[in-house]
């Protein structure tokens, strides 16, 4: 009988270790599962697509502006969304034709409004460059007259192609016909010395972890052997609505200088690169890369993997070799991780 007693005491003790370890077991995995869920955040998509004659000249350049923002609807804290509207329209706005577009009026609360001023303040711009343009039209036809006139009998004859040119481009602009965002179908036909082109995407790349990482995409053109195409990249942190910088990330040095201050990363960073391209040494990293701007960027996204560096265009590199995407795994940067580094969510 004690026997069979010990023998149901130990049964149950043993029924009970099991029960307790599945309990802590069930309570981690649904503590991480919880903390790393994607967030439940609802998106409206705004446009904003034009096609337009930038002056009433034969010759003028075409318009093609594209422009859309996958724009925070609905989220459960109002606070954290009112934040990440407001930089995402920012991020959006960022305009690199535009000098002063960050003295652009807008409501983060309309993004269509917000599209819209951008629109008529990049047409503005352009049409401003398009004036200086006329200019060395005309500045080059009166070159070429002079010639004329010298290479001859001495009597100043006007080259009927060139005559031609200048009454083309000869035209009124009025930069603030706000209806020139519409298409004009109904255009006399015209022969557009170039069509230029801007075209900018703004949404949520990635939603883990009460972090959530969204993309501008620009591309564009305006004349010259070559377009641009960048990237801007952005993170916010869900608790509070801030955007995630380098310093909530890693140990700062405040007494270096600034090439110092992400010494230990900087070298990882130079290394990813060197393996990247199957470099031996730093010479052939320097043969084609601008070493002194190899650097930590605020410039950055975050995956499951790890943390990626964005370099654009002209940032470490020539425009020949594009853009530049490093990937530091955490495991290569814990140790530089400062104790509350919202990237320790991922470890």
């Amino acid at each position: 009988m004690i026997d069979m007693m010990k023998m149901k005491s130990s049964s149950v003790c043993i029924f009970s270790l099991i029960l307790l370890l599945s309990t802590l077991f069930s309570c981690r995995f649904l503590q991480t599962s919880y903390k790393c869920q994607e967030n439940e955040i609802t998106f409206e998509l705004f446009v904003v697509d034009s096609v337009l004659r930038l002056a009433p000249c034969n010759n003028a350049p075409d318009m093609v502006i594209q422009m859309s923002i996958n724009y925070p609807a609905e989220y459960h804290d109002i606070i954290v969304r009112d934040s990440l509207r407001r930089f995402m329209t920012e991020s959006a706005l960022k305009n690199i034709w535009v000098i002063n577009s960050s003295e652009i009026r807008y409501n983060y609360r309309d993004p269509a409004n917000a599209l819209y001023n951008m629109v008529i303040a990049q047409i503005n711009s352009y049409r401003s460059d398009f004036e200086d343009w006329c200019s060395e039209v005309y500045e080059d036809e009166d070159e070429s007259d002079e010639n004329n006139s010298e290479s001859g009998d001495g009597e100043y004859t006007e080259d009927a192609e060139d005559a031609e040119a200048v009454e083309k481009c000869d035209c009124e602009i009025d930069a603030d016909e706000e209806d020139d965002v519409e298409t004009d179908a109904e255009s006399e036909q015209y022969d557009p010395v170039f069509t230029c082109y801007y075209e900018s995407t703004t949404d949520m790349l990635s939603n883990l972890c009460g972090i959530l990482c969204f993309s501008t995409a620009v591309s564009s053109y305006a004349g010259g052997v070559h377009g641009s195409v960048l990237e801007y990249f952005t993170c916010i942190n869900l608790d509070t609505g801030e955007k995630i910088t380098l310093k909530d990330i890693f140990h700062v040095c405040d007494e270096c200088s600034e090439e110092e201050r992400f010494n230990n990363e900087t070298l990882i960073i130079k290394q990813k690169l060197m393996e990247m391209n199957d470099f031996n040494s730093l010479q052939e990293l320097e043969d084609i890369f601008w070493v002194e701007d190899i650097k930590p960027v605020e410039n950055f996204y975050l995956t499951e993997q790890g943390i990626v560096f964005v370099y654009n265009q002209y940032d470490i590199a020539a425009y020949a070799y594009g853009r530049w995407y490093v990937l530091l795994s955490y495991d290569d940067i814990k140790p530089f991780l400062v104790p509350d580094s919202p990237l320790r969510r991922f470890l």
